[in-house]
């Protein structure tokens, strides 16, 4: 059963009496201390099963896609923040999945692999499998799937703070280029960003190149289409910086005209499946590190 009072753990009166007077064979589902969780622990599970008196079965929310801080967003980060060694305190745990199936197989891969052996479970070893088994086991379509679900990294809670982080890779990677811009190594900068963004750009097309999923690739449609322009108006924006650099002023301002289209463009498509809850809606496509990063390199080319 699924009781009222699924995601906390304050002991009342409601549980006080489930506890003494439910069978104890009956299954009670929790979804952690949140209804979107930013973790779940073996101490909360303890608890948990304290106040329910039995172990709880998890409905665990991610990587569901229902409500209003997914609105625009594929839920792509890996299963994680649930602590090795839950399978003691608990009686299972089932996956939430998005109203996208097969976009939905990242977190369910990793949720999978998590119940098969918890302690021994890593994220960062588990996602990297999971994209590999969409893409077929090609590599390329593996390396494209990674650079997209790192752009679809952003996992959010009910509150104003995700539980993960949006596009951790690209974020590093930006920050180096900001390190290395403002010592002066702009050449240097601009050299080691370019074929990550030239990843960003190309990515879509090789994930729709036959190996990955169908199914995946119909539920990401119109992210996969943002991507692609997102990464082109950044490869433009970048050799505009290297365009002023060299002194090409005018090369330069053709660029960042360009730039600015594919941003425009990217900023139009809007999203409306048919299963989900929020409407037509923009695909987030990185947002809070792209878009910043953009606006950050077109204030430079302002000066």
């Amino acid at each position: 059963m699924v009781p009222t009072e699924y995601g906390d753990l304050t002991d009342t009166t409601y549980k006080q009496t489930m506890r003494a007077s439910l069978d104890p064979a009956v299954e009670v589902m929790w979804t952690g201390t949140d209804t979107v969780p930013p973790e779940i622990t073996n101490a909360q599970a303890e608890k948990a099963a304290q106040l329910f008196g039995r172990k709880v079965f998890v409905w665990d929310n991610y990587p569901v896609n229902d409500y209003g801080n997914t609105s625009g967003r594929l839920l792509l980060a890996p299963y994680d923040k649930r602590e090795g060694g839950l399978a003691a305190h608990l009686s299972g745990i089932v996956a939430n999945p998005m109203n996208q199936p097969y976009a939905s197989k990242v977190a369910v891969f990793g949720a999978a692999d998590f119940t098969w052996n918890d302690r021994a479970y890593d994220a960062r070893r588990s996602w990297p499998r999971a994209m590999s088994y969409l893409a077929g086991g090609d590599q390329a379509a593996t390396a494209a799937l990674l650079v997209f679900g790192d752009l679809e990294h952003l996992a959010p809670t009910f509150g104003s703070a995700p539980w993960q982080a949006q596009a951790p890779e690209l974020a590093a990677r930006v920050a180096a280029f900001w390190q290395a811009w403002d010592a002066g190594r702009r050449a240097q900068a601009i050299a080691a960003l370019r074929p990550y963004a030239k990843a960003i750009a190309t990515a879509p097309a090789t994930i729709r190149g036959g190996a990955v999923q169908k199914g995946f690739t119909d539920d990401a449609a119109s992210w996969l289409d943002t991507t692609e322009l997102w990464g082109r108006a950044t490869v433009d924006l970048l050799d505009a910086l290297q365009a002023r650099e060299a002194g090409d002023e005018a090369k330069a301002a053709a660029l960042l005209a360009e730039s600015r289209d594919l941003q425009r463009q990217a900023r139009a498509i809007r999203v409306s499946p048919p299963r989900n809850r929020w409407g037509a809606a923009q695909p987030q496509v990185g947002d809070g590190v792209l878009d910043v990063f953009l606006a950050a390199a077109d204030a430079r080319l302002q000066r």
